[in-house]
Order: C-alpha cells, then structure tokens, then sequence
C-alpha cells in the first residue's frame, strides 16, 4: 500500500475520531439513562406487585384459619363455598396426622378431598406446619396434574390442608405489559414458576433457580440485575423483589434489545452530521495526503533505482514551496547516496585486495610446500639411514645421535607443513568431501597408529570403549580419521607421564554417533576455551615441547567437522 494511503488513513482517523465520539456519544448516553429509568420503573412496579401478593398471603391465611375452624365444629359451610372461590381455594381437610384420615372437609366445588392424605404428602404437610401457623407450600401437581400451592397448619390435634389454583398469580402478572416483550414473572420460594407469559411453563412448573434475578430473589435479596433469558434467548434486564412471609419472588424483566432500539433512534438523528463529517473528513484527508505523498514518492523511486545498482541516483528538488522536512529528507537522502557510492567503491577495492592476498597465501603455501617436501623427505631418508647405520657402522657414535636429531627435526617439520597444507585446503574450500560407510572401530584404531610410538614413550595408556567391529557410520574416512589423531595428538601432548586417556563412543538422542576424547592432563583454564580452536594459538604447559606443532591441530578439527 502507498504511502499516500497511509497518509490518508491516519489523517482521516484522525480527523474522525471527534465525529465518532459526537455520534457514539448521545446514543451512549441515551442507552445508560434509560438503562436507569427502566431500573427504576421495573423494580418499582416488582415492588407493588409484592406488596399486592402479601396483601393476597393475609387475606388467604385469614380465610384459612377462619374456614378451618367452621368447618372443624361442624357448622353450615355453604356460604364459606363462595369465599373459598373468591380466594381461589379448591378445598380445606382437615386430617389426622397418624392415621392420614380426612376427618373434616369443605369444597369450592371443584375437586373433593381424598379419603386418605397420601404418606408422602402428609410427610410434607407435617414438615410445613411444625410451628404452627399456616405456611405455604411451594407449588406442586394437583390431583388433576394442574400448579396448586398447598396453606398448611395445626388445628387443635389435626392438619389443615388448603389447596389453592395459581389462578391469581397468573392473573395479577398478565396485567404487567410494556413494550415488546416486557412482563412479569412470580416464583415460589423454590424458584418455581407460579405465573409467567409461556402457558408451557406454567404448567410444567419450571425450575428458573438458574437465572440470576430468581437466584438473587431465593435468598431474599431486592434489586435490577441483567441477565439472559432462557424463555426468550436474548438478553434482558429486570427489577425483582421477594414477598415477605411466604418467600415468593417478583421480577419485572425487559428485553435490553428495546432499550438498544430507542437509544438508536437517538443516534439516528445525529446521523447526518457524521455522515457530512466523515466526507469532509475523507476529502480533506484525500487532499493532504496526495500533497504529502507526492514527494515521498520520489524518494521512494529513488531508493528502488539505488537497489537496482544506479548509484548515481539523487532525489530532485521541486521547484515552488516545499515543507521544510521533505526538503531535509531529500538532502539527507542525496548526502546518504554519495557517501554509499564512496563506500561501495571503498569495499569492491578492499575485496579485490583480500582475494588477491588470499590467492597469493594459497600459491605460496603450494609452491612452497612443494619445494620443501622434496628435500625434506631426502634429508629424512638419508638421516634414518645412518641412524640405523643402513650401510654399515658410522663410527663415531656421537654422529649416528647427531643423525638422529636430523631425521626427528625432520619429520617435525614436514609435519607442519602437512598441517599448513590441510589448513590452507580447508580454508579455500578445496577439501572433497567423499562420503561412505565405514566402521568406527577401523577409524579408532587407523587414528591409534598415528600416536601410539608417541603414547608408549610416555607411558599412556588408551581405555577404548567396547566397540563392535560391524557399527558403520556414514562419514568420510580420511576426515575423521585425521580429527580424531589430532585430537588424541592434543591428549598425549598435554596428559602426564603413564596418564589416560579414554576413548568413548556413545549413540546421540537425534540418531547422531558421537566419538569423545578424555585424558586427565593439565585441562584448559576457562577464559581460553574458546581460544583453542583458533588456528596458531598454543597452550602455555611445561608438558609442551618447544617444537610440537604450532596451534593448528584443533583448528582443523573444528573446520573439519563444520
């Protein structure tokens, strides 16, 4: 993307980020006042219902106890009928608490009192009425499978059992309608439903302990609580109250999707006015960002033109008014191209002086090695032969030891130039890699004969890991050979008169095969550890020889296993 786009996105952002707050802000704050007045109006309206049903929990366990003790002494129960059906009760029985005999019964006509109370619900009604005085039960199945809640008390020696229909509460919650889908709920004390829109779930009686206001309202708890409505799925908002005396619950609950709905009327009219903001805003924004672009855009170009290779490319000045800083940064931008032209040039030279430097440590280091292998390899010839008197006795004996020094710096010698040559090698990349099969235990013992004749002088001895003889690696023979005599060379070099040295070999977690070198020699101090891989650098140890190597051997080891 552009920098004229990005330009034109931060400006406009900029730019619109006042008008979004003017046009979010009278929608948010419409939402949150009415969010409160629903708060308010809802629990209030929660509130009278409750005071309505405790009326309603007075007036019932009045009749109750009035009825119970008419009916109990035998008198005329035909006018206590209609007051049974104004206060929606299906009957009164009074039962023995042992034998759960109906002893005494009065009905508003509908369903007649059993014979016998069943033992579970006599349990019930027993639990209920402990103290004395008429307590509700919550609601339950009737006879007929319709909701009824059950008025309990003692009478005397006997149980008062009032069965009444939840016409009421249903009645008194279906005059609670505002807006859409606003209404009211009433729970027993076990957050059953007593009364509710969804006839289903009148008559099914179910459970809403779940939702959080009927929660709130089960442990007697008064307040506005937002929570997600399982009859309806969607999110809504209710005052709620509790009934006091008989535990019932009352929520007034409204769906917030409404109150979005209003608040939404508000942002509509402010509507014109972001729209209008936000072209001037795109406009202007559009303007000022073409402006500015224009000469970012040359400096871009001639950044691409530089990567391409054209060194000579300058950024040029527009001819007009010019902001000061796109000004500063095509200046910046030329004085930038003029000091890489200089450096690059700088650094082909450099280059083209270290290849040739390196070329020429390459050629001579071959000429060199070649013009001295040959009379090296004669003087070596000639030495061991009179050092071991080849043609016949030397005579003086000091001469066959002279001989002897001869053939030993000798073969020094033409050690090191064996390891300048490899070193060389390695560096310029020339080493062949040729990759095979081959057994570790031939790699262990071919590497063993470079250093024995030294090991067996010294007295060290080698502790070599069980090897089996048929373990092949995939590697190349000649290299690992030659790391691994270089490093027992090290071992031996560095280790004590009759020390070890161990050879130990063990399979990696990643499939690797690895082959360590151990001896109990003078060690390395801590800051050189990473000094011992560097070519010609040399350990400071009296078990040294002032001839042995030049600080090569690790050097190539590491190159060699890179």
């Amino acid at each position: 993307m552009s920098v004229r786009y990005y330009l034109f996105i931060f400006i406009a952002l900029v730019t619109l980020i006042p008008v979004a707050v003017f046009g979010i802000w009278p929608h948010s704050q419409a939402y949150d006042d009415l969010v409160a007045d629903v708060s308010e109006r809802n629990l209030l309206i929660a509130q009278n219902m409750a005071r309505a049903l405790e009326r309603y929990d007075r007036d019932v366990k009045a009749a109750f106890q009035l009825l119970a003790t008419t009916t109990a002494a035998g008198s005329d129960t035909s006018a206590a009928q209609i007051l049974l059906k104004n206060l929606e009760f299906r009957h009164i029985c009074l039962a023995d608490p042992e034998s759960r005999k109906v002893l005494h019964s009065v009905t508003a006509g509908e369903i007649s009192c059993p014979a016998f109370v069943p033992e579970d619900r006599m349990t019930l009604f027993k639990s209920i009425a402990e103290n004395g005085a008429p307590m509700f039960s919550g609601v339950l199945a009737g006879p007929d499978g319709k909701p009824m809640i059950i008025l309990v008390s003692r009478f005397r020696n006997m149980i008062v059992i009032g069965g009444l229909r939840t016409a009421y509460f249903v009645e008194l919650a279906q005059q609670i309608t505002f807006g859409d889908r606003g209404h009211a709920v009433i729970v027993d004390r076990d957050g059953l439903v007593l009364a509710h829109p969804k006839q289903s779930w009148r008559s099914e009686m179910k459970d809403l302990s779940g939702v959080l206001p009927v929660r709130e309202m089960k442990a007697g708890k008064t307040g506005v609580a937002e929570f997600h409505s399982p009859a309806l799925n969607i999110d809504m908002i209710a005052g709620y109250t509790t009934v006091k005396g008989s535990g019932w619950g009352v929520m007034v609950p409204q769906p917030l999707a409404e109150l979005r709905g209003r608040a939404d009327e508000v942002r509509h009219h402010a509507l014109g006015v972001i729209v209008a903001g936000v072209i001037a805003a795109a406009l202007v924004s559009w303007l000022v960002s073409g402006y500015m672009s224009r000469r970012l855009q040359g400096v871009s170009e001639a950044a691409r033109a530089m990567a391409d290779g054209g060194r000579d490319m300058r950024v040029q000045r527009p001819a007009g008014l010019d902001p000061r800083e796109l000004s500063e940064l095509s200046e910046a931008f030329n004085a930038m191209a003029e000091q890489v032209e200089r450096s690059s040039h700088q650094q082909s030279e450099a280059r083209a002086r270290a290849e040739a430097a390196n070329r020429a440590k390459s050629d001579f280091l071959a000429n060199i090695s070649h013009e001295l292998r040959m009379p090296l390899n004669a003087i070596i010839g000639f030495s061991e032969a009179i050092k071991t008197e080849v043609l016949g006795p030397v005579g003086t004996k000091k001469y066959q030891e002279y001989a002897g020094d001869i053939h030993h710096s000798g073969e020094h010698l033409h050690a090191l130039i064996n390891d300048l040559l490899d070193m060389s090698k390695v560096e310029a990349g020339l080493t062949e890699v040729e990759e095979k099969w081959v057994a570790v235990s031939e790699i262990v013992n071919r590497s063993l004969t470079f250093v024995e004749f030294r090991a067996q002088a010294r007295g060290i001895k080698f502790d070599l890991d069980a090897i089996d003889d048929g373990f092949e690696v995939w590697a190349d023979e000649r290299m690992m050979v030659q790391a691994l005599s270089n490093l027992l060379s090290n071992a031996v070099k560095f280790s004590h008169h009759g020390g070890l040295v161990e050879i130990i070999t063990a399979i990696m977690p990643d499939g690797r095969f690895e082959i360590r070198v151990e001896d109990r020699g003078i060690g390395v101090d801590a800051g050189d550890i990473e000094n011992v891989f560097e070519p010609f650098w040399q350990a400071k140890s009296p078990l040294r020889s002032a001839d042995e190597g030049i600080g090569l051997g690790l050097s190539i080891v590491r190159q060699l296993m890179d």
